[in-house]
């Protein structure tokens, strides 16, 4: 194929992030469509796999044969933005393939119930470090405990000082003269 000015086309490169899209030729001219369609080669801007892309094939390594500063500094963001903008891509697809095995059957009821079992997963584990480590094994010390957070106390509203601003100190300051710290 030979344009205007004569220079030699060896190819026509579509490109589209995951390299699965193919150009739309509804209004194109069949002469071209022929003559382009030879031509065509379809380019990922980023796979999850080793497949060859435009970030693996084109933009790495011209980071690494720069020798200007700045468009070195470019096209490394250029490859970031296309590694980002991939890792994106990948997780709505991941999304997309589980939420349609949820909406079969039941698997929605089963999707929960292993969330369910998920959440207590961290509990279940200090049990079984409880359970492995408690008497005898648990020397020097007397016993194993599974540490619970406590939910905060509330104040009653009596035991508030009406010259401060919060609750009283604790007991062992109410004795005598307050102290501040």
């Amino acid at each position: 194929m030979k344009l205007e000015k004569d220079f030699d086309v060896a190819a026509v490169v579509y490109l589209s992030f995951l390299g699965d899209k193919k150009p739309d030729v509804a209004d194109w001219d069949p002469k071209y469509k022929e003559i382009i369609g030879k031509k065509l080669v379809r380019v990922a801007a980023f796979t999850k796999d080793e497949k060859p892309n435009l970030r693996t094939g084109w933009v790495d390594p011209c980071v690494t044969e720069a020798t200007n500063v700045d468009a070195k500094v470019i096209l490394g963001q250029y490859g970031k933005l296309l590694q980002y903008l991939g890792a994106d891509v990948m997780n709505n697809e991941v999304m997309g393939t589980y939420w349609q095995l949820m909406q079969q059957d039941d698997n929605l009821a089963a999707a929960g119930a292993v969330r369910e079992m998920l959440e207590r997963v961290p509990e279940y584990l200090a049990r079984q470090t409880q359970e492995r480590y408690s008497r005898p094994k648990c020397s020097p010390f007397d016993r194993t405990s599974v540490w619970a957070p406590r939910a905060p106390q509330a104040t009653p509203p009596s035991s508030m000082d009406s010259n401060s601003m919060g609750p009283p100190f604790p007991p062992i300051w109410n004795s005598g003269a307050r102290r501040r710290l």
